[in-house]
């Protein structure tokens, strides 16, 4: 696999990798920059498609093998100075590998939630404005096996580097819904997809809470919660039982526990229809 070979900034692919780090640029391109050497190899097994691929000097001499599975799906290779991946990228140490990628979209993105509702569980990002945040979210999501995620309000960008990162790249693979009214609570409902809401206080029990088949889960705000508009539509609330002296937990963490506590339950409800041999 060729490598051609870049040296400077003012290069016109370096330029337009730094015009990624900017979020208009990235909606308006429908593009985004992905970093670190495991989450491209795992996009790259999936078949994820790449504009672009940046290998620096170092990690090429050091993994070309695993440089090469990246390259093969992306249309463009180089590489490069640590200077250059240093520009390009946007944590302090930068990566080895580095790539842009055309972001998800034309399908369940824009389309009608009603006619993307599947069985399963989805999880609802309610104004969630850390990008770290949005991508363990995504994350979580994918770990438990959920159908997909709906982003309600003025959420975090799911395509920024800190959230792909984060996500270890499921911001790209995991279905994703996106919704500025409550209106999608609707129609989910009429799919038979009933949204409840969390909170820390008040509501059932999550250890006592039943999943129906098909549900989605909303999440509020780091500071606000979940709000007004997705309570008054929500089916019920449900909470997470926590010590006195502790006023709320992290999205991330409540996202976690909530996927893993329907994991288990979907798991135990497999088992059993196994059991009574009914077909699943």
């Amino acid at each position: 696999m060729a490598f051609k070979e870049i040296t400077s900034r003012q290069n016109h692919f370096v330029k337009y990798m730094l015009t990624l780090k900017d979020k208009r640029t990235r909606d308006n391109e429908r593009t985004c920059l992905i970093e670190g050497e495991k989450i491209l190899l795992d996009l790259a097994a999936e078949g994820y498609p790449l504009r672009m691929f940046f290998v620096s000097e170092k990690a090429l001499a050091c993994d070309r093998e695993a440089a090469e599975r990246i390259a093969v799906r992306s249309a463009y290779n180089f590489v490069t100075t640590d200077s250059v991946m240093r520009a390009i990228s946007s944590t302090d140490t930068p990566a080895g590998f580095i790539a842009a990628a055309e972001t998800p979209g034309g399908s369940p993105l824009d389309e009608d939630p009603a006619e993307f509702i599947r069985k399963g569980l989805y999880l609802c990002a309610d104004n969630i404005q850390d990008p770290g945040n949005m991508g363990a979210l995504f994350r979580t999501a994918a770990g438990f096996g959920a159908s997909g995620v709906i982003l309600h309000g003025n959420c975090a960008d799911p395509f920024s580097p800190k959230a792909i990162r984060g996500s270890a790249g499921k911001t790209l693979t995991l279905p994703l819904i996106r919704s500025d009214s409550a209106d999608f609570i609707d129609a989910a409902r009429a799919n038979g997809c009933p949204t409840y809401v969390t909170g820390m206080r008040g509501g059932v029990p999550l250890d006592e809470f039943e999943f129906p088949e098909t549900v989605c889960i909303a999440l509020g705000n780091e500071g606000c919660g979940v709000s007004s508009d997705l309570r008054k539509g929500a089916a019920g609330e449900i909470s997470i039982p926590i010590s006195e002296n502790t006023e709320s937990l992290n999205v991330s963490a409540a996202a976690a526990i909530i996927t893993w506590q329907w994991f288990i339950s979907e798991k135990g409800s497999k088992q059993k229809n196994l059991k009574r041999g009914k077909k699943i």
